[in-house]
């Protein structure tokens, strides 16, 4: 099981923000040593990579408020 920072399991689809930027989780690897995950840029341009980062980094954000934010955002 992938935990995220305060402890909630990390799942694909999960939109995630890292050092104050949303992403959203492509996948999850779990391995005993660091569990990891493959995320993406929420709000991407069109050169942007996908990345793997350590899931203890990164919190879940509830899907109401990333619906607030685009929103927001137009």
């Amino acid at each position: 099981m992938v935990l995220d920072l305060i402890g909630r399991e990390l799942k694909s689809d999960d939109i995630v923000v890292f050092y104050n930027q949303l992403y959203t989780v492509l996948s999850v690897q779990d391995s005993i040593r660091c569990p990891m995950a493959r995320i993406m840029l929420l709000d991407k341009s069109p050169s942007t990579k996908s990345q793997v980062k350590r899931a203890s980094s990164m919190c879940i954000v509830p899907a109401e408020d990333v619906t607030a934010w685009k929103l927001k955002k137009g």
